[in-house]
């Protein structure tokens, strides 16, 4: 959800389109961590804009269109109507706003909205927070348009602010607003499964040939398993030391944002004894590529083994089945 949201301010929030690019897998369905990313990630937009800071603030502006309140007045930057707007005389192209929020307010994301009817006139705008006396400048945004999101560093906290837009015509702006930025309870969720302990691992046999498996469960995202090139399916099979209640597990992707070796389906098969094999997991990590991130599996039900088997049947960006292998992180989750 937080890299979606990202993403969203990466492109809605710079007035462009947000093109998920998610794709079904071969049952004709979303992948279960997709539409998790996808829940959590509209949640945090929801609670995000949730409430404006910005309503109920009164106004202050250097230039009003004809003196005419009504029709071009700053109030029409909080009516909720994107065709509405605050609009300067034709010779004033940089003009100010003041603006005193109903209370003090703490926030770090901020809002502003053209008239796209009306073109994109505004070359840029300058905000600026009343702090010790003084205007001190807090973020400057260029390209304003159909939509622009400012998030800051880090929350301000203020109640009044000063707007500062610079235009080559009559200036116009259709909306202001000052949001929180939500925090994502999907972490929470993911959070709350509980890792075997690998200190415990032995390898009991290898087919994935070079690379040090070791550092497929080192707790370091930054370093990797990268094998050899071999022909798939391969496997690695894991004798965890004892028996143990296992309700699924979880690969990261390599996260140096290379595609090489990215695992796209695989089976997971469990023992009691390391010779009777029992597959309880089979499937795609759909659009690995785009969305390299922590893939969860869950069996279903729990399982009784003390032995895992992770088989790679292909990896992506290839339709040769012969690949290297790579694995940031592997997680096997207990009860």
């Amino acid at each position: 959800p937080d890299q979606l949201f990202d993403l969203y301010l990466k492109s809605v929030g710079r007035g462009a389109a947000f093109n998920l690019g998610l794709a079904p897998n071969m049952d004709g369905v979303l992948h279960p961590n997709d539409v998790a990313s996808l829940k959590g990630f509209g949640d945090k937009l929801n609670r995000t804009f949730a409430e404006n800071f910005a309503s109920g603030a009164s106004f202050n502006a250097s230039n009003i269109r004809k003196n005419q309140g009504k029709h071009f007045g700053p109030t029409n930057l909080l009516d909720d109507d994107r065709y509405s707007y605050w609009a300067t005389d034709d010779d004033v192209t940089q003009p100010a706003l003041i603006v005193e929020l109903k209370d003090e307010s703490t926030f770090d994301l901020i809002r502003l909205r053209e008239n796209i009817k009306l073109g994109q006139r505004l070359d840029s705008v300058w905000v600026d927070v009343w702090k010790d006396e003084t205007w001190q400048p807090l973020a400057m945004a260029t390209s304003i348009g159909s939509c622009r999101l400012i998030a800051l560093e880090e929350p301000v906290t203020t109640k009044q602010l000063r707007l500062r837009l610079f235009a080559p015509v009559a200036a116009a702006l259709s909306d202001f607003g000052l949001f929180r930025i939500a925090a994502s309870a999907f972490e929470t969720q993911t959070n709350e499964r509980k890792a075997a302990d690998p200190s415990k691992w032995n390898i009991q046999n290898n087919l994935l040939d070079g690379g040090n498996p070791a550092l497929a469960w080192d707790g370091n995202k930054e370093s990797r398993l990268l094998t050899n090139e071999v022909d798939l399916p391969k496997y690695l099979s894991i004798d965890m030391g004892s028996l143990q209640t296992l309700t699924g597990f979880g690969y990261l992707p390599r996260q140096d944002g290379e595609g090489a070796g990215l695992i796209s389906h695989y089976v997971f098969e469990t023992s009691v004894d390391g010779n009777r094999w029992e597959a309880v997991a089979r499937g795609e990590f759909s659009n690995i590529v785009a969305n390299p991130i922590l893939q969860f599996v869950d069996f279903g039900k729990p399982v009784q083994a003390r032995y895992f088997r992770f088989t790679v049947e292909a990896v992506a960006n290839t339709s040769s089945n012969r690949s290297a292998v790579s694995i940031a992180e592997f997680e096997v989750y207990t009860k």
